[in-house]
């Protein structure tokens, strides 16, 4: 395989820095070093925090660098140990907030109250920081519990069971709290996106008809139609459910706004770069490491 495939060049690092190279470990960290601190940030909501999270989690990768098993993901056993010291320092100091990652996983579904298209984003202007902040700030405004999930699954487009795995929760639980992160950053960045003229999208015809299919039970509700919105994006359903959701959508626009939009913001928050996070990080971590031996813990523990 070519050298200067980005894969190749990883395994490459990963072998040199097994073998006692540290030095290569700074070329290995540097892709990863923004979705270390968003991820960490999602989680502790401080800055202070999530330096020293950082500082620790990249100091335990270094030293234990040789625990990673070859064909393991170098990315997600990174953000796992992210994850785990940013949970224990929530432990740690703030117990009065710290809960089960899985606590209210049965909660009522979310409801969008915004029905309205969305603008086009060109590419261009992802990089204006209005865009940025609003971005950041909706993220900000997810419940603890629902911006780490949001992070992994969309941003930094880890699995399911990678996800599960890295925060501590089971597959469904990931599933049912993404579903409901995507839904509440597409109502908080709906009123920025919005496209100028149109404000609501009354009942139709097409409305009418729906609903009188609903009350023979030909087609399913709104409710459900809304509660697989993330398992039709993400292709996760029987055939029989995919096509009744698929005749939903045609007749009902309101849902079909929610599928587009919700698709739109997928496709915005597809880098981590998109995040204008409140801080800058310029330390060079293996003169870092150097500075500190033999103060590190093994990965997982306090």
């Amino acid at each position: 395989m070519c050298s200067r495939d980005p894969q190749s060049k990883e395994i490459q690092l990963l072998a040199r820095c097994k073998a006692g190279d540290k030095e290569q470990f700074q070329t290995l960290l540097s892709p990863y070093l923004h979705m270390l601190r968003l991820i960490t940030y999602s989680i502790l909501q401080n800055k202070e925090d999530m330096e020293e999270v950082v500082q620790e989690s990249v100091l335990k990768a270094i030293t234990h660098i040789g625990q990673l098993r070859d064909g393991d993901s170098f990315k997600a056993w990174l953000l796992q140990i992210a994850a785990n010291e940013a949970r224990m320092r929530q432990r740690k100091y703030r117990k009065h907030l710290f809960d089960s990652v899985e606590h209210d996983i049965h909660e009522q579904p979310f409801q969008p109250r915004q029905f309205i298209e969305w603008r086009k984003i060109p590419s261009t202007e992802l990089e204006q920081k209005e865009l940025r902040d609003a971005l950041t700030n909706a993220l900000n405004c997810l419940g603890e519990g629902y911006r780490e999930v949001f992070v992994l699954r969309d941003v930094e487009n880890l699995s399911a069971i990678e996800t599960g795995e890295i925060l501590g929760m089971s597959e469904a639980a990931v599933n049912t709290r993404l579903h409901r992160a995507r839904l509440q950053m597409r109502e908080y960045l709906t009123p920025f996106f919005k496209r100028p003229g149109r404000r609501w999208v009354p009942m139709s015809f097409k409305m009418m008809v729906l609903m009188g299919k609903m009350m023979v039970r030909k087609v399913i509700s709104c409710k459900r139609a809304m509660g697989e919105i993330s398992n039709y994006i993400n292709g996760c359903l029987s055939e029989e459910l995919r096509a009744q959701i698929e005749e939903h959508l045609r007749l009902c626009e309101r849902c079909s706004l929610v599928l587009d939009t919700t698709r739109n913001l997928l496709h915005i928050v597809g880098d981590d770069k998109v995040f204008d996070l409140p801080f800058e990080c310029t330390q060079d971590w293996q003169q870092f490491a150097e500075k500190r031996p033999g103060k590190i813990s093994p990965i997982g523990t306090a």
